[in-house]
């Protein structure tokens, strides 16, 4: 919701169509929002949700009633899958509403949104080869969700929705860009704007010196693709003494917990979910952070949060980080396997990469310049 208040605050008609959800904010535009899929329950509805997520009779027709109310001038995309579905994306062609959509994951591309199987990287599907989705129980390790999975994207694919019904992509990354066009979206439909950092997390105008006893912080879920195991195995087999604060929650937390239990990890202190607000407090006394990502990142707000606290990042040379890091001068990039996290945490100690991460953050993801942007795109496209 961060673009929704940046464009509101910025003077923008928003008409919001969504999915109903308690989480909402209020819109005065709610009658139009589509019914809540609810996973977890099986009725008659659940029957039909593999075919809804495929084509929403219900969110095209209430979006055409929208459209013709509201009469907006163009359509920013986000996450349309399952709870929408692409069928809006038809609906907007229809109506000649031009489309920009934000690449926020790799579903347009892969099944299972990570191009992340089997504990890899994973590009099998290239070509239209959605197939391998089934072979490998891409999702969830379920025969039948990942059959429904690569059919749903065979049919995408042979009505080319992503690829037609998008009039132009806003990549957050030169590497996602470039990952589109290797699996063959054209160029000249996709432009690179990173993302920016909400004007509610404060930046630091100085850089503040590293904590004399190094402490380090890991911020995510607790999903295999984020490497947090992997960061823990190098924690138990360097043994490396310094303080990891692990902040999150998910799939992997209780095989954590066990892992830390069973090697009397004491300096791995598992805080669970945090809000944003404290996170972004806590990271300050951190001496860096770490992102150990196994698959291809789309872009790492993470790494921007921390860099706002002057707190510098090690990650993985995994997707869009290194690109980052490169650009910013603010953190390492290391190969996780195979090089020593150690010797790394020692180097990361320096200044510099402090004094980097205020001077990167005070000229770039700003709020106000990624409007005037995305504004330029709006008139482009329209």
């Amino acid at each position: 919701m961060d673009l929704v208040d940046l464009l509101h605050e910025k003077g923008e008609g928003v008409f919001v169509f969504s999915m109903r959800d308690k989480r909402n904010k209020s819109s005065d535009y709610e009658k139009y929002f589509v019914s809540n899929i609810e996973f977890g329950k099986l009725n008659l509805a659940a029957l039909l949700r593999p075919f809804r997520v495929i084509y929403s009779f219900e969110a095209a027709r209430k979006l055409r009633r929208l459209i013709r109310e509201a009469r907006p001038d163009i359509a920013h995309v986000h996450l349309i899958y399952h709870h929408l579905s692409p069928s809006v994306l038809a609906v907007l062609k229809q109506e000649k509403i031009p489309v920009v959509m934000t690449i926020h994951d790799w579903k347009p591309l892969c099944p299972n949104y990570l191009m992340f199987t089997e504990g890899a990287i994973c590009e099998r599907c290239r070509g239209g080869h959605y197939v391998q989705a089934a072979k490998h129980r891409c999702i969830h390790n379920s025969c039948p969700q990942s059959i429904w999975a690569a059919f749903e994207a065979y049919v995408y694919h042979a009505k080319n929705y992503y690829e037609e019904y998008v009039d132009l992509y806003i990549a957050p990354s030169e590497f996602v860009k470039t990952m589109f066009i290797k699996w063959g979206f054209p160029a000249d439909k996709i432009l690179v704007l990173p993302h920016f950092l909400s004007p509610s997390i404060v930046r630091e105008q100085t850089s503040i010196t590293a904590p004399a006893k190094p402490e380090f912080v890991f911020v995510g879920r607790l999903n295999a693709e984020k490497g947090i195991m992997t960061l823990a195995r190098k924690w138990a087999s360097e043994k490396i003494l310094y303080p990891l604060h692990v902040f999150g929650d998910g799939p992997l937390a209780p095989q954590l917990r066990n892992f830390v239990e069973d090697n009397r990890l004491r300096n791995i202190i598992l805080h669970g979910a945090v809000p944003r607000e404290e996170i972004s407090q806590r990271l300050r006394a951190m001496t860096a952070l770490i992102v150990p990502s196994e698959w291809y990142e789309i872009f790492g707000l993470v790494a921007i949060e921390a860099w706002a606290q002057g707190v510098p990042i090690i990650t993985s040379n995994f997707g869009a980080l290194p690109e980052l890091v490169k650009n910013s001068g603010a953190g390492i990039v290391m190969d996780f396997k195979n090089d020593k996290l150690s010797d790394v945490l020692s180097a990361i100690t320096d200044q510099k990469y402090r004094d980097n991460a205020v001077s990167y953050m005070s000229g770039h993801h700003l709020a106000d310049e990624y409007y005037r942007k995305l504004l330029h795109i709006y008139k482009m496209v329209v």
